[in-house]
Parts: structure tokens; C-alpha cells; sequence
């Protein structure tokens, strides 16, 4: 109940057009007698803000009601303006909420795949974002009427859809043109509001999605030349330097990797500079490129391997390097 009393005291004075004062003598004259027809509840009307000041936040609800209070004991005719302010601002945090939630999908890497600059979202993540549940009979059935209509167009392949055996994977256009039919079809209003609202925000919301992936990509690169130009031409794990009498290329690991932690990609400590033979046999013995590591792995790689990694050392660089791993630990927050 405290998340649907979101209304703050001087939002509701502003929108009333009175005091802050004139809010809290209303209360108080609600709070006066418990018999009489104006009541304040606590968790239906309001909530304490900081209640040792006796600071509100209000629900719609109660709000209504110090509404109706004006209006009978000042004469003053304000529910069509109050009205109008409570459905812009319901408005408002519906938008919010569809930010969200498409922030949400697209944060999965697997929720979505790029064709041809594009973004196409797979189907339970559409039903995700159009809030289906498990009904994909529903997309279905607007999918298939979408791409039945002429008017404007039937939904076509590669620009509004893509398919990968029987699944359907849809772009901004697609769940657009989706979301605006369910938000004609849908028998409960607040999903068809909802629908409308995801219908006008997915084109550009998914096209935000290619900007960010570029953006990342160059970020990432940067962060990378940055990490060797910092590391002087030497290996972060065996402590050896390039040079004309001991040549090997180097390559830039990601302690945790990228497409499991997309946020740690261009992280300076989450990005380690090593000999790109240990870089490739480190990967391998993981199991693959595919598979996700994290620093406890090259923690248990580095043991593993300590004789080869370390012919020649005298337990200088070994502890060198699980310091290194250490400070990882401490700097590097995976979510």
C-alpha cells in the first residue's frame, strides 16, 4: 500500500491550489472527531513520511478526499482540474514504468538479436514487455491479424519481424504495431493502456538499443587500449615484458566476462592484460569463448597452472599477481 501513496504533500497542495499549511489544518480537522464523515486512514489514505513530524504522503484515494473536502466546506468547484492533474500524473508514472520495463528486457543479451541494424525481441520476452504472461496465443493472434491487415501495411518480413523456425522475433516496428492492435483487443483497460503506451515508445526504445550496444562497443575498446598503454607491454599474471628477445602478443581479458557482466565490460579492474597464448588457453580450458568466468576461475586457472605460468619465478610475481586478483575481488561488483 506505501507504493500507491506516491502523492507528496506539496505535489497535493500545488495541484489544490493551497498552502502546505492549509493541507495539514485539513488533516487535522479529519483527524479531529474518528464519527464523523471525514476520515484519513492510515494505509488506505496515507502514509508517515517522517511521522515523528507528522509529515504525509497521500494515495490518490486520500487525496480525493481532502478534494471533496474543499469542495463542500469552501465552495470551490475543483475535481475536474484535480482530475485532469491526477490522470497527467498517473500518466507520467505509467511512462515511467514502460522505461522500466523495457530498460529490463533489453538487459538480457538473450532477450533480443541484431539483423541488419536492428533489433528483434524474442517472443517471451514481447509477452514480457506487453504484459502476456505465458499467453502467446494472444501475441499470436494480433501478430496474425497485423499481418493480414492493409492498412497501413501487413507486417513483413525483416522490418517488422524475423523468424527463426516457427518463432516470430519482432522489432520495435513489429511490437508496435502489435502493441497499438492489443490495445484495442484486450478487455481490461488498464492493459490496453498499458499496451498503447509500450505501442509509442517501442520504435525508438529498441533503436536506443543499437545506439547503446555501439556506444558500449567503443567504450569497451577504449577502456582496452587504455589497459594495455597502463601495463607497459607486460603480462598481469607472469610479470613478463615484451621485448625483441622475448616477442609474444598480448591480449586484454575480461576478469568477468562481458556477456554475462555487460556492465563490468569497460571497467578498468575488471579488464586484465596477459600473454594472448594464456588469454586463448585459458578460455579453453574453461570450456569455450561461451562460456561465463569470473575471477574465482583465473584464480583456479593461475593455481592450476602455477608451475608452467611461473618456471622461473621465485614467489615474488605469483603473490604479485593474487594481490592483483584481491584488489579485483574488492573493486569489481558483478550484479
Amino acid at each position: 500500500m506505501s507504493e500507491k501513496c506516491n502523492i507528496r504533500d506539496y505535489e497535493l497542495a500545488a495541484a489544490l491550489e493551497i498552502t502546505l499549511e492549509r493541507v495539514y489544518e485539513i488533516c487535522q480537522e479529519f483527524d479531529k472527531d474518528p464519527n464523523d464523515d471525514w476520515n484519513l486512514v492510515e494505509g488506505e489514505h496515507f502514509v508517515w513520511s517522517r511521522k515523528a513530524i507528522r509529515q504525509r504522503r497521500f494515495s490518490p484515494e486520500g487525496a480525493y478526499a481532502i478534494c471533496k473536502y474543499i469542495n463542500e466546506h469552501e465552495g470551490r468547484r475543483l475535481f475536474r482540474r484535480f482530475r485532469r492533474w491526477l490522470n497527467r500524473r498517473d500518466e507520467k508514472l505509467k511512462q515511467l514504468l514502460v522505461e522500466k520495463k523495457f530498460i529490463e528486457v533489453t538487459q538480457d543479451s538473450n532477450s533480443f538479436v541484431i539483423s541488419g541494424g536492428k533489433v528483434f525481441l524474442r517472443p517471451p520476452y514481447v509477452r514480457n514487455l506487453l504484459g502476456l504472461g505465458k499467453r502467446q496465443d494472444v501475441l499470436t493472434k494480433a501478430f496474425n491479424e497485423e499481418i493480414k491487415t492493409s492498412n497501413p501495411e501487413p507486417l513483413q518480413l525483416d522490418k517488422h519481424f524475423i523468424e527463426d523456425g516457427s518463432s516470430k522475433y519482432l522489432s520495435g516496428m513489429g511490437i508496435s504495431r502489435v502493441a497499438v492492435n492489443l490495445s484495442l483487443k484486450l478487455t481490461k483497460q488498464h492493459r490496453r493502456d498499458w499496451c498503447q503506451l509500450v505501442g509509442e515508445r517501442a520504435i525508438s526504445a529498441l533503436h536506443e538499443v543499437v545506439e547503446d550496444r555501439e556506444e558500449r562497443v567503443k567504450r569497451v575498446e577504449r577502456a582496452k587500449k587504455k589497459a594495455k598503454t597502463a601495463a607497459k607491454n607486460t603480462c598481469q599474471i607472469t610479470g613478463l615484458c615484451c621485448s625483441p628477445l622475448n616477442l609474444f602478443d598480448l591480449a586484454v581479458h575480461h576478469v568477468y566476462d562481458q556477456e554475462t557482466y555487460p556492465q563490468l565490460a569497460d571497467h578498468p579492474f575488471n579488464l586484465l592484460v596477459i600473454r594472448a597464448d594464456i588469454h586463448k588457453e585459458f578460455h579453453q580450458w574453461m570450456g569455450g569463448n561461451h562460456v561465463s568466468c569470473t575471477v574465482d576461475d583465473l584464480q583456479r586457472y593461475i593455481e592450476t597452472f602455477a608451475a608452467s605460468l611461473f618456471p622461473d619465478a621465485d614467489g615474488a610475481t605469483m603473490a604479485k599477481t593474487l594481490k592483483r586478483l584481491e584488489k579485483i575481488r574488492k573493486m569489481v561488483k558483478p550484479i
